[in-house]
């Protein structure tokens, strides 16, 4: 009976990992505070956060209610709201590593393959990585939303998600600039410790629950620019119809 009972019993979950991502928010976790590489990797992150507020200023300094020229821009901006949301990389990943990605004491013991101590990869500083990319991406994702309502054409619509994945991508050319040792040789080590040498951290098992929390977060974030487009276009209604051209 005893070896029935364990057959029957499930086998031991195997342990996955989740690669770190190759970017600045990953120099963020793993150097040191008074280091260049750190230093550089936050100047990274302001300089994003900086941009998107001085686009904010600009933003609010115009109308806010959607006002599409023809039902044909309505349709558009309702087509591509998901994939507004779909696009946001870092968004996203921070989604996938609240949800999915367990901080391991242990990593702080790792010895990479040049011998160097991963010390600093503390789990204060892995909140940070994690809390300054959620941000970034939260401050896309609005940048985006309200440019998408703000767009009178299809064109134009198009034109401003051109430009905003410009300003998506400053992040990952600073380290690519970084790793190719265009800035100091302490900011491009830490870049290559980076890029170099595949770290990883434990994936939480299937069976814990906030798993799925990734999933609900994109659905709810979803949901929420849906209901306030449907609330903008209504708003945007007027005497003047509009809407009679295609």
């Amino acid at each position: 009976q005893q070896q029935q009972q364990q057959q029957q019993q499930p086998p031991p979950e195997e342990q996955e990992f989740y690669e770190l991502t190759q970017d600045i928010y990953t120099m963020i976790f793993l150097g040191s505070p008074t280091r260049a590489g750190f230093m550089y990797a936050i100047a990274t992150a302001a300089l994003k956060m900086i941009l998107y507020i001085l686009l904010a200023i600009e933003l609010a300094s115009t109308k806010f209610v959607s006002d599409p020229e023809t039902r044909l821009v309505s349709v558009a901006q309702l087509v591509i709201l998901p994939v507004a949301v779909a696009i946001q990389n870092d968004l996203i990943t921070s989604f996938t590593k609240i949800a999915n990605v367990q901080y391991d004491p242990d990593i702080v013991h790792t010895i990479t393959a040049d011998g160097q101590r991963l010390r600093h990869a503390t789990r204060t500083k892995w909140a940070l990585s994690i809390a300054l990319r959620l941000l970034d991406g939260l401050m896309s994702i609005s940048a985006n939303f309200v440019l998408l309502l703000q767009a009178p054409q299809v064109l134009s619509l198009l034109l401003n998600f051109a430009a905003l994945q410009f300003l998506q991508d400053i992040d990952n050319v600073a380290f690519g600039l970084a790793e190719q040792g265009y800035i100091t040789d302490h900011v491009q080590h830490i870049s290559l410790l980076v890029s170099h040498n595949n770290l990883k951290l434990p994936r939480r098992s299937s069976r814990y629950r906030l798993t799925k929390l990734d999933t609900v977060l994109f659905l709810l974030t979803y949901l929420i620019l849906f209901s306030l487009f449907v609330w903008c276009t209504i708003a945007s209604w007027d005497k003047d119809d509009k809407w009679i051209k295609f």
